[in-house]
């Protein structure tokens, strides 16, 4: 094969794991040569293959600029600096993204770490938004105030006092962009200032009111850096009062308590359901009884995998109305309802049962406590534990039927008080972020 213009062997390549691709390289010294002169198209074309990178477009220099935290392009998204720690060229991209899926699936060591910076007077975390690629986390008190503190080093970067973010302030983060509710209903926002002390062009038709440009001024902050440092963006005024609200670069969506017929009551689907058992598609899912692999058992990860055993279930006369009363109760029971390829469902090719998974996450009796999701994978807390669910959604992209499915629990976080207490989850790349009760360490 190697006596084919080299271009040519790189086109077929490129359609090679990379568990292939290791093989390969070993079998000889001349193509062990090969593989030294085109590492980094070779590896290249393998980060795309393995969905590691966004986008084919992406060169190495994007890399080095999400590491030196000059990137600000939408690659920012799908890349962080703490998931190219250590990354020097494609191969040494590539052999690190694998490590980190295989630290989600319990393969290779994993730990937890308390942010300690995060505190105020013993009080618990609310809200929680994490900037992986800036290097900071984001949180509300539930005694008031709003803190950012660095990933790394655990110290405090900036602050809002007690005194102007109210208890248990909901906020939202996208894009460098901070949105906290005041108890007027309105929403701040404010913008992230980048390390070199610079801040955009402000907005045309919204401003910063006179209470946050007083309170910027005197915001606790480090004059070190200006690394997760906010300024006033503007004050949005909703024309009705507003609860939950979610935010996701350019849009922000906010839920008023008006119902559509101006009234202002609010109807439940559940009102008059007393108890309703069925699925929510043809593919269930349910632990096992199972500790005979507990010798398998990573004793240096924090994530343990949870056998499941997988039903088939037919759907009966009454589908329809089941379906329309089950999504009020979704995770009530701590049941996850994952539907994959949804397009599917839209362009007529299945129907929502075919491709629904309904998975339950431990005890049916245990409450579900929150919902995050991201690269793939899915983050339950239930009062029962906390779950990590992953897909492998590629190799049932052409396919009906289902995604291999796994779940792994994270063994530390089993306390039911530290559980109960848990009002936030997110995700990133190589984290999850949760509050946990702070006398409980």
């Amino acid at each position: 094969m190697l006596q084919l213009p080299v271009e040519l062997v790189i086109c077929i390549l490129k359609y090679l794991p990379l568990s292939t691709l290791s093989q390969l390289l070993s079998t000889s010294r001349e193509w062990n040569n090969f593989f030294e002169s085109n590492q980094s198209i070779l590896y290249h074309n393998a980060a795309v293959l393995h969905g590691f990178t966004p986008s084919a477009s992406i060169v190495y220099s994007d890399l080095e600029a999400i590491q030196d935290d000059r990137d600000m392009t939408p690659h920012r998204a799908a890349l962080s600096r703490r998931s190219l720690t250590g990354v020097s060229d494609w191969k040494s991209f590539c052999y690190k993204q694998i490590r980190i899926r295989s630290a989600w699936r319990a393969e290779t060591s994993s730990c937890v770490v308390a942010h300690r910076s995060t505190e105020i007077d013993g009080s618990n975390v609310h809200r929680i938004k994490a900037d992986e690629q800036r290097g900071f986390v984001i949180v509300t008190h539930s005694i008031g105030g709003l803190l950012v503190a660095d990933l790394d080093e655990d110290e405090l970067l900036w602050s809002l006092p007690r005194t102007y973010v109210h208890e248990y302030a909901h906020c939202e983060y996208d894009s460098g962009y901070l949105i906290f509710d005041r108890l007027s209903g309105e929403k701040e926002v404010w913008r992230v200032v980048d390390d070199a002390g610079m801040t955009p062009d402000a907005p045309t038709f919204s401003f910063p009111d006179e209470k946050q440009n007083s309170i910027s001024s005197s915001a606790h902050d480090f004059p070190l850096h200006s690394r997760g440092h906010f300024k006033p963006w503007m004050v949005l005024k909703p024309p009705a009062l507003t609860r939950a609200f979610r935010f996701v670069f350019p849009t922000l969506i906010a839920a008023t308590e008006i119902s559509p017929d101006g009234v202002g009551s609010s109807t439940s689907l559940g009102a008059h359901i007393n108890y309703v058992e069925g699925s929510y598609g043809n593919n269930t899912y349910s632990f096992l009884a199972d500790d005979s692999h507990k010798e398998d058992w990573l004793p240096n990860s924090v994530l343990k995998p949870q056998p499941l055993n997988r039903h088939v279930v037919l759907p009966d006369s009454s589908d329809r109305r089941l379906i329309d009363e089950f999504i009020a109760a979704l995770l009530a029971d701590s049941r996850l309802v994952v539907i994959p390829f949804f397009e599917r469902i839209i362009n007529g090719e299945a129907n929502i049962r075919e491709i629904s998974l309904d998975i339950q996450l431990g005890s049916p009796c245990s409450v579900s406590r929150y919902l995050a999701f991201e690269n793939g994978r899915v983050a339950v807390a239930t009062g029962t534990g906390l779950f990590i669910v992953n897909f492998d959604f590629e190799s049932a992209r052409d396919s009906l039927d289902p995604p291999p499915v796994s779940v792994h629990r994270a063994a530390w976080f089993n306390g039911p008080v530290g559980l109960k207490s848990i009002t936030c989850l997110q995700m990133s790349a190589t984290c999850i972020f949760l509050n946990w009760e702070a006398n409980l360490g």
